[in-house]
């Protein structure tokens, strides 16, 4: 400014330490905006991924009571239909039209 009280005509020299303030506060502003949008945006994501493990837990627990229901199931008709006792290595006898297949 020199001289003068005030900018010439055209001409902004501005308060250099009012304007570094002023743009460090914005900086600022900008950061603590960003930094909640990320919280945010955690959180969310947080309660997404929460949501879909329990919803994969229950499917879990669906498979393993179904998996029970066909143990109890084949352990029935063992005792019912056949030797409980039965390995892979015993053979099996069947008559397929007058011919007996061992297997």
């Amino acid at each position: 400014k020199g001289v003068y009280n005030e900018d010439p005509p055209g001409f902004s020299f501005g308060n250099a330490d009012t304007e570094s303030a002023d743009n460090k506060r914005d900086a600022m502003e900008e950061v603590q905006s960003a930094s909640k949008r990320l919280r945010t945006e955690l959180a969310r994501s947080d309660l997404e991924l929460q949501t879909f493990v329990e919803q994969l837990d229950r499917t879990e627990e669906r498979i393993e009571e179904r998996f029970q229901s066909l143990v109890s199931k084949k352990a029935s008709i063992d005792e019912t239909h056949g030797d409980s006792n039965a390995t892979e290595d015993d053979l099996v006898e069947v008559n397929a039209g007058g011919k007996t297949i061992a297997a």
